[in-house]
């Protein structure tokens, strides 16, 4: 859910973790749905200024992250290749 028990559950089984092996970073692949990055950006706000503990995310399910993608700004091949917009993302594959 979007409420912020989840973000605190979230951030207190991590912390209980990285307490108990004294780790300094968390890493983890990045999501995005609205409701799990207000949940990861709680997760880092509170392992820098509870723990001093850095936490990266990082790409790891899609091709392009969704503020790098650029469907409409291709050329024209593209576009009359039978594929639309989704042009773009095939030439990832």
């Amino acid at each position: 859910g979007t409420s912020s028990s989840s973000s605190s559950s979230s951030f207190d089984e991590l912390a209980a973790a990285v307490r108990e092996c004294g780790a300094k970073d968390v890493y983890c692949n990045r999501v995005y749905e609205p409701w799990k990055i207000a949940r990861d950006g709680e997760c880092e706000r509170r392992f820098a200024a509870e723990l001093n503990v850095r936490f990266r995310s990082f790409n790891a399910g899609v091709l392009y992250e969704p503020w790098d993608a650029r469907p409409d700004a291709t050329d024209d091949a593209c576009w009359n290749s039978g594929y639309g917009s989704a042009r773009f993302f095939l030439r990832g594959c």
